[in-house]
């Protein structure tokens, strides 16, 4: 194989491509979050995202990242979005997925989970057409957060995932003209009216769940883990301790 460099292309890359690349900072929590693109018209023929093949497969989504993406402690699923919690200090040897340059981060974490989702889509469109699979898109963003932010923000996104589902619910039971110009508790108060309490809704559909790292003895004895849905989470700012657990380290470095 012939290993001598193109000086051409070897200029294109140290003065133009490698000076566009930026990283995220090591052993500084960082958040992935991957949004669903148009999630609007993807779900228009569902009537709201409360669907159970949508969830399912938002779930088989969020579990994909998690096992692909190194240094991922746990992933919060709410609505159309995933937020992932990753840290590379773990111990004093882990290493930081793509050494976190931003732009691998990033469309590597959206097309894991665009192919991930549209190759599980005949979950949802299996009502509709059999084995008929849609394709999706995801975009990414990450950033870091300070240790002393990061329950803090997924409590934000708590909070987004209970108006995103009170409203979810509201649309299934009214047009679009009727739930024109209302709050959240006007739209409660709507749904109770026709006859559905919010509050009866079960956990997962009011505030999200969580994808976490499981561990369990197989046949031979041996202990291993896996990814699974808690679909039981707390309120976050209730519990801070279900997101900052997540943040230790295992030994002192």
């Amino acid at each position: 194989m012939n290993k001598e460099k193109d000086p051409v292309m070897e200029r294109m890359k140290k003065l133009y491509e490698l000076r566009q690349r930026h990283y995220l900072t090591r052993r500084t929590p960082v958040i992935i979050r991957c949004d669903f693109k148009a999630a609007h018209t993807y779900c228009k023929p569902l009537k709201n995202r409360f669907h159970e093949g949508f969830i399912k497969v938002m779930n088989l989504t969020a579990i994909k990242l998690a096992e692909e993406i190194q240094g991922c402690q746990i992933a919060y699923i709410e609505s159309d979005e995933i937020s992932l919690l990753l840290h590379d200090y773990k111990r004093l040897t882990s290493d930081a997925w793509f050494d976190y340059c931003q732009n691998k981060v990033e469309s590597i974490s959206a097309a894991i989970a665009s192919a991930t989702f549209s190759l599980n889509s005949w979950h949802i469109w299996k009502d509709f057409s059999d084995s008929y699979q849609k394709p999706a898109y995801f975009d990414s963003r990450s950033f870091n957060l300070p240790e002393s932010e990061v329950c803090n923000y997924f409590y934000a996104r708590q909070r987004d995932a209970v108006k995103n589902s009170i409203n979810s619910l509201a649309q299934s039971l009214y047009t679009h003209s009727q739930l024109q110009g209302k709050n959240s508790s006007q739209l409660q108060e709507m749904c109770f009216q026709a006859g559905v309490n919010w509050n009866d809704l079960p956990t997962y559909k009011k505030r999200g769940r969580c994808v976490v790292k499981q561990t369990y003895t197989n046949k031979e004895g041996a202990i291993r883990s896996h990814w699974v849905v808690d679909n039981e989470i707390p309120e976050f700012n209730q519990d801070r301790n279900y997101i900052e657990k997540y943040l230790a380290t295992e030994d002192d470095n």
